[in-house]
């Protein structure tokens, strides 16, 4: 059968193959229907993944010939990367904090008042130190007063500090998250563009360090495609380590055509040193 398509345009199509009906947009054993006989356009969706790690000897890219059968990598999230002495995997904001005492507080204090209290939440573990760093402790948070940014310690302070003092977290921004990007179906024809976590124990994240959550339907969600940007950046966390290589599997689909991604989410623990050792000849 000679089907006469025009350039520029996109063509649904309705097939019986093994008895099975096909509407619209598909795809049959991997090869999409669309017939390009005079020119007409082939549909694409493109979904790409990151290492993990990214700015600390990872966040390469993963092409697309090694995105489903070698898949990107990150470390599970089961650490406390801005070391504020929670589980990054328990904490919905993962992001060092930084500000100055305005205020100096004597020894045994057990408030300290700053200039910011954004970024610290209630068993916070925080630093405190001089402005050289060359003195400081380690301290809880037990209340915080966002109106008069008071931080109230759960117990009182080793040493006396002046006003300009550091209060911190003691590590960094999250790195474990992978990015995701989510390429607007080309042509774009309407309707919704769909997101799914086929499998895999993740959540998704509007930003690097978490913080908004995307929140997934029965493992999915579903975009507007007419609302999405040439492309649309999310990040994928890692809550556990993967039992299996790649069995993080996402894909993106639009109108029958689909692209999957593939992640596996790595943890090391030590259980035990080594009897071996290195003897002298």
């Amino acid at each position: 059968m000679d089907f006469a398509f025009g350039a520029n345009k996109l063509y649904g199509v309705r097939v019986d193959y093994s008895n099975i009906i096909y509407n619209g947009v598909t795809d049959i054993d991997g090869c999409t229907l669309f017939a390009t006989h005079g020119g007409g356009a082939v549909l694409k969706v493109d979904l790409v993944i990151y290492n993990g790690l990214g700015g600390y000897s990872g966040g390469q890219e993963i092409s697309e010939d090694d995105e489903e059968s070698v898949g990107a990598v990150t470390v599970a999230n089961l650490n406390d990367t801005d070391g504020d002495g929670r589980t990054d995997e328990d904490d919905e904001i993962v992001r060092k904090a930084l500000t100055l005492t305005t205020a100096a507080a004597g020894e045994a204090a057990t408030t300290i008042t700053v200039e910011d209290t954004e970024g610290y939440e209630v068993d916070d573990k925080i630093a405190i130190s001089k402005s050289d760093d060359s003195e400081g402790e380690v301290a809880t948070v037990q209340s915080i007063n966002t109106e008069t940014k008071v931080i109230t310690l759960t117990a009182g302070l080793s040493r006396a500090y002046v006003s300009g003092s550091k209060v911190y977290h003691a590590g960094r921004d999250e790195i474990d998250l992978m990015k995701l990007e989510l390429g607007k179906p080309d042509p774009a024809v309407g309707g919704n563009a769909k997101l799914k976590v086929v499998s895999g124990n993740v959540k998704i994240w509007e930003e690097a360090t978490k913080v908004t959550e995307v929140e997934l339907t029965a493992g999915e969600i579903e975009f507007a495609v007419a609302d999405l940007p040439a492309t649309k950046t999310l990040y994928v966390e890692a809550r556990a380590a993967s039992s299996s290589l790649r069995d993080i599997e996402i894909q993106w689909h639009y109108k029958g055509a689909k692209d999957t991604v593939k992640a596996t989410g790595v943890w090391v623990t030590k259980t035990a040193r080594s009897p071996w050792r290195c003897l002298s000849s």
